[in-house]
């Protein structure tokens, strides 16, 4: 009779920690929705004023990759730049060191034999996951019902969000004649693709 009672006490307990797991866990959604809501706003309220700034630090990164790339080129190991991607990493979100890659290929495109790559953290955009997902954590210090994996699976929808936003102002970004330099010394049209590495990518700009 004991263990009858000891056992639907287990249950009850169970039940009770399950509750507080799932009370926890919806705290901290609404949370999270309400502050990128916020951090959304505040991103493409300021992206103006910020657009040449980041742009300059971009060009700077662009630049880099593109002088390896034409010293490839001049020892005749790639084609005429032809495409160029920007590869969200989603892994880099979970490491916490959230960024881009960005890969230049020749008319073989993804298929080069020769790798010319670098790597950009569009600080603006993704510096604000770092602070979201610091805030998510506090919610959960000092308590031991939410396992980390259950934030992580939490935090994961929101690496989407953070890549959609950031997408958009990429486009904008790569508008104009910023980076028409790229086009140095070729005729070809250059198109810079944006995606998910070894994933679905979309032509978001052609440099004619």
């Amino acid at each position: 009779m004991d263990s009858g009672l000891r056992s639907g006490s287990e249950t009850k307990a169970e039940a009770r920690g399950r509750q507080q797991r799932k009370e926890l866990l919806d705290e901290a959604g609404r949370m999270a929705d309400l502050e990128f809501a916020k951090m959304s706003r505040e991103i493409r309220d300021g992206f103006g004023h910020e657009k040449e700034k980041i742009q300059k630090e971009l060009s700077g990164i662009m630049m880099r990759i593109f002088q390896n790339y034409q010293l490839m080129e001049y020892k005749g190991e790639a084609g005429s730049l032809r495409w160029i991607y920007f590869s969200f990493l989603r892994t880099s979100m979970m490491d916490d060191d959230p960024a881009y890659r960005i890969d230049f290929y020749d008319d073989n495109d993804c298929y080069s034999c020769r790798e010319c790559c670098g790597s950009w953290d569009f600080s603006y955009v993704f510096s604000r996951f770092r602070s979201l997902k610091e805030k998510t954590r506090d919610i959960f210090q000092s308590q031991s019902k939410v396992k980390e994996y259950e934030m992580d699976d939490l935090l994961y929808g929101y690496y989407e969000k953070f890549h959609l936003l950031a997408a958009e102002l990429l486009c904008e970004l790569l508008q104009g004649t910023a980076f028409g330099c790229l086009k140095e010394g070729s005729s070809a049209s250059i198109e810079i693709k944006e995606g998910e590495l070894f994933d679905r990518t979309d032509t978001i700009v052609t440099i004619l």
